[in-house]
């Protein structure tokens, strides 16, 4: 345990006194809503095996407004009905409430200055709700809530920022959630379950009596990103990682464990001892989340609303009301709220220009009349791609050759030319067949031939090593030096013989059928392969088989947009071919239709130029400007509303600049792109990064998503595709030598 300071205080819980350090005292009293010492020791006591008992992990707080009275009783019977008529949605996992302050952390100590500032606010700004809060129902088909009106928005909006600048300093940083502010009934539901949940929130009736209260939750830090479940049997452990159940106690468990166990046990979290350990799944039930929290100050917002000091619960994502989104519109000035983003990060709806003009043709592209009828885009992720497939494979796969560096003289030592007929000799003079590059360990070479190919100027400035042939690539008698550890061959530097230079650490190898049987050639060599690799075999047949469904659908595309990652411009060639308009329909490179940046918080891949993927047989248009342009990805931080904004502004840039022409519409991206390009182009809302990312977890490989245009409607609709998609088992490994045994 991490050495702390000791107080001593009387702790009623046990006989005498208790020696505690000073952070786990406060801890205690945190978790536990500042409601006394002997609660606080009971804590301390349940969780004496707490791993992170010491650990400087700070809760995460939380405030909302939530109803009471006859309208509360209308919501948890909605909530009860909507789950035993539907399943469980995104808003079974809150108690009903309206998000003023969106989560942030601050130091256990501070927790009860923050249960006394709430008290102090509502009483400075005078609050009192007599008449019910107006509220305007809204339903779509991926989100149900009703909206509070402006009149009555403004009182919990004062209540909100108010409360900001009260607590805000160097080490609390929060945001206001002032917003569109809302009460969600439903989200994240399958769409056939649409008609039943809009038939219950018309049922509600929202002019019910109701009083209001503010209330301040918190949270251990670790139940973010898991879902609660309640103890339904106790277990008593039989095995030293089995975890005890007691009922009443709460299990935090993440969603990937419940979905692959092959036995029906999981690991979880206990929210009473804090302990870990394996149970048995189905000893436990999912429940809200916000039930395994604490609740720290409640304050009524009438007359008769009255101070409390108890346990509760509550807790929900942040979402804005939708616009109302025509084909094409511009970009809306609101922004909604990620409940996840850096509030460093908020910053005006768009850091994007809206001003779009219409696509330039290909020089050779032939004029074409506009195409009628509704619009189609297509959005696809990119196939298998070998790192998630092999994992560490470039040191695997690349012939590794001790700091091999390859050397081309005008001729061979003897003076006679070089023969250059020998189809095993390694081309070095042709940039079209260089082999694979990689940067060599020692600092002196890289700090000299980093560069790759055109190094000839630096040659006269880099001493060489040591240089033989090397064993594992094949030579004649030709102008070839490769230099390691071996025999020392004097090296005419100054001379004019020596032309070019190079970086290698082998040739590429094959070590799997489902490997590509060769790369792409790069300026960057295989280094560049580390964020940008390529697809496996089994990844371009998805995409070609994707392509083939597409044209005996009869499905026809006219435009193509891409992300410059290597995987998803040989995705858009694979179904280009499999749709047999690989020659006719040249890509666009869009690098906008990248994925979150946030995922590389380092720097973004070295994509390959456009000249390098045309050599590498990729049909890429070559005048196309992008609409976001890479210059603006660099050093960039962004947060998951951000990456929705980006990616909204170029789907409806697409849209528009290929109005003019018509036609149906391809982007190919990442997991993400599937929704982050559609949801607000349909009427949904950016989702907080939470919520994107258990989201992506669920879109394979060559998942493709069709949007509709909907002119009657005025905007995009989601839409049926008409082929089915393509589905395959794991294959493992074999290997041969698992006979011997």
């Amino acid at each position: 345990m991490v050495q702390g300071v000791t107080f001593v205080l009387n702790w009623p819980a046990g006989n005498g006194k208790i020696g505690v350090r000073i952070p786990v005292r406060e801890k205690a009293l945190a978790a536990t809503g500042n409601r006394g010492v002997q609660l606080a020791s009971d804590w301390l006591l349940a969780h004496v095996n707490d791993p992170t008992l010491d650990d400087n992990s700070p809760r995460e707080y939380i405030l909302y407004a939530c109803p009471t009275g006859p309208l509360l009783e209308q919501l948890q019977s909605f909530w009860e009905q909507s789950q035993t008529q539907c399943g469980w949605n995104g808003a079974h996992n809150f108690m009903p409430h309206i998000t003023l302050v969106s989560f942030f952390k601050a130091p256990d100590e501070c927790s009860q200055q923050l249960a006394r500032t709430l008290k102090h606010v509502v009483e400075l700004q005078r609050v009192n709700l007599e008449e019910p809060l107006k509220l305007e129902t809204y339903v779509s088909q991926n989100f149900m809530g009703v909206f509070v009106a402006e009149e009555h928005a403004d009182i919990l909006k004062r209540i909100a920022m108010q409360y900001v600048k009260e607590v805000s300093n160097a080490t609390i940083n929060l945001e206001p959630h002032v917003k569109s502010l809302h009460l969600t009934l439903a989200y994240q539901f399958p769409p056939a379950h649409f008609p039943t949940l809009k038939l219950l929130v018309e049922q509600l009736q929202l002019d019910s009596l109701a009083s209001w209260e503010v209330r301040l939750y918190s949270r251990d830090a670790r139940v973010s990103s898991k879902q609660v479940h309640k103890v339904l049997y106790a277990h008593n452990p039989r095995e030293s990682d089995e975890l005890e159940l007691r009922i009443g106690d709460y299990i935090y468990i993440t969603a990937d464990a419940l979905n692959s166990t092959p036995d029906g046990w999981v690991e979880g979290t206990s929210w009473l001892t804090g302990c870990d350990g394996y149970l048995p799944a189905n000893y436990t039930e999912r429940t809200a989340e916000s039930d395994a929290w604490t609740l720290h100050r409640t304050v009524g917002l009438s007359q008769q609303g009255v101070e409390q000091d108890i346990e509760g619960s509550g807790v929900a994502p942040s979402l804005q009301k939708p616009p109302s989104l025509g084909v094409g519109e511009p970009l809306s000035s609101s922004k909604p709220s990620d409940a996840t983003s850096d509030s460093s990060e908020d910053k005006t709806a768009s850091i994007y220009e809206t001003h779009v003009e219409p696509l330039d043709k290909p020089d050779d592209a032939p004029d074409l009349e506009p195409i009628t009828g509704p619009r189609h885009i297509f959005i696809i992720r990119h196939g298998e791609r070998v790192d998630f497939t092999f994992g560490t494979w470039i040191p695997y796969c690349f012939d590794e050759a001790d700091d091999m560096i390859v050397l081309e003289l005008n001729k061979d030592v003897s003076g006679s030319e070089s023969d250059s007929s020998d189809d095993n000799d390694i081309e070095c003079n042709n940039d079209n067949e260089d082999p694979e590059l990689f940067d060599i360990s020692d600092g002196d070479l890289e700090n000299n031939l980093i560069g790759g190919s055109d190094c000839a100027a630096d040659v006269r400035h880099f001493q060489p090593p040591l240089l033989t042939f090397s064993d594992r690539l094949q030579f004649d008698e030709r102008n070839e030096y490769v230099g390691n550890n071996g025999p020392v061959h004097d090296l005419p530097v100054g001379s004019n013989e020596l032309s070019y230079i190079k970086l290698v650490l082998g040739e590429y190898m094959r070590k799997d059928l489902n490997m590509p049987k060769r790369v792409p050639s790069r300026s960057t060599g295989p280094q560049g392969f580390f964020k940008d690799c390529p697809l496996t075999n089994v990844g371009v047949l998805q995409a070609t088989l994707t392509g083939e469904a597409m044209k005996e659908a009869g499905v026809e595309i006219h435009h193509v947009f891409c992300s410059p990652s290597l995987r998803c411009v040989q995705t858009c060639t694979g179904v280009l071919t499999g749709l047999g308009q690989v020659e006719e329909l040249a890509m666009a490179i869009e690098p906008g239709l990248f994925e979150w940046l946030a995922w590389y918080p380092d720097s973004i891949p070295d994509w390959m130029s456009g000249k390098e993927l045309l050599a590498a047989g990729h049909n890429v248009r070559e005048d196309y400007k992008p609409f976001v342009r890479v210059e603006e990805l660099t050093d960039c931080r962004e947060s998951a509303e951000q990456f929705y904004m980006r990616s909204f502004y170029l789907v409806q840039s697409v849209v528009k600049c290929t109005a003019d022409v018509g036609g149906n519409i391809l982007l190919v991206g990442h997991a993400a792109t599937l929704d982050v390009c559609s949801r607000q182009l349909v009427g949904g809302v950016p989702r907080t990064s939470q919520e994107m990312t258990r989201l992506i977890q669920k879109i394979p490989y060559c998942s493709l998503v069709s949007i509709r245009e909907a002119p009657e409607e005025g905007g995009w609709e989601l839409s049926d595709l008409p082929f089915p998609p393509v589905t395959h088992s794991n294959n493992m490994r074999f290997d041969w030598k698992v006979l011997l045994t």
